[in-house]
């Protein structure tokens, strides 16, 4: 007789054995260094898009360093799609300077805080190591921070003001911008970094007690350009806002997510 001790497994289901297989494949994949296919295509079409705004940009505007910026890392964008593999670094005609040295430099040499940006999101996308580079990731952390500035100041106007030192108070705030409307506070903290991957869990739940350590905010938005979390995720990250006080996650990449932010916004105001 059997029972239920004895009764042999039943096999894993069809997609239970998909999953598997695809764990499996990913793990290969990292192990020997290659990018997935659709990182692969990523990056191509970035790399391809970076590349012919250079060239287009080389002949149309008088200043060198942008241009040559976007033409070097479309250029190592294309190389690595068709290798299929990562790369950390990367030797150039001028010196031999290694991939990190040279995004440092691009970073450095941006004429806008978007060209910064365009270079800072497609070298983490290449190698998010660079990130562990202290003058990289302040440096496309306040390119970040600047491109979404100027695009909330150009939403909402004068009711978005810098909230990184508070005149009133005399010292700085747990966020980086405060937009108010009608006694309603609601702070914007703003994060960078690897836009292929969803943001860490301790970096937002770090700033939510900050930011609430301040009982005078109504509510606390964070921007990020990375992958959206889990719903799982921001419930438990909830959890430590206090009641009647709002939180969301809003994720900003370009331009294109800007009627999200605005919505996200208005609704907490």
């Amino acid at each position: 007789m059997t029972t239920p001790a004895n009764r042999p497994a039943e096999p894993p289901g069809r997609i239970a054995r998909w999953k598997a297989r695809r764990r499996v494949r990913a793990a290969q994949r990292a192990a020997a260094g290659k990018l997935a296919p659709g990182a692969r295509l990523t990056l191509g079409l970035t790399g391809a898009a970076a590349l012919c705004a250079g060239a287009v940009a080389v002949f149309i505007t008088e200043v060198e360093a942008g241009p040559v910026a976007l033409i070097t890392v479309g250029a190592v964008l294309l190389i690595i799609a068709v290798m299929g593999r990562r790369i950390t670094s990367v030797s150039l005609v001028d010196g031999g300077m290694t991939f990190e040295e040279r995004v440092e430099q691009q970073l450095s040499q941006a004429d806008t805080p978007q060209q910064a940006l365009e270079v800072a999101t497609a070298a983490t996308t290449v190698a998010p190591e660079v990130q562990n580079n202290e003058h990289i990731a302040l440096m496309s952390h306040a390119a970040y921070e600047e491109v979404v500035a100027d695009r909330l100041a150009s939403i909402f106007g004068t009711q978005v003001v810098d909230a990184r030192y508070d005149h009133r108070r005399g010292s700085r705030l747990a966020y980086d911008l405060l937009v108010t409307r009608e006694g309603k506070r609601v702070g914007i903290e703003i994060l960078f970094g690897d836009p292929s991957r969803p943001v860490a869990r301790s970096r937002v739940e770090d700033r939510v007690l900050r930011a609430f350590s301040q009982p005078d905010l109504d509510a606390l938005i964070i921007v990020c350009n990375q992958r959206e979390p889990s719903r799982l995720f921001l419930e438990q990250v909830s959890a430590f806002v206090p009641q009647g006080k709002g939180f969301q996650y809003v994720r900003w990449v370009d331009h294109t997510d800007s009627s999200t932010l605005r919505q996200t916004i208005e609704e907490q105001l």
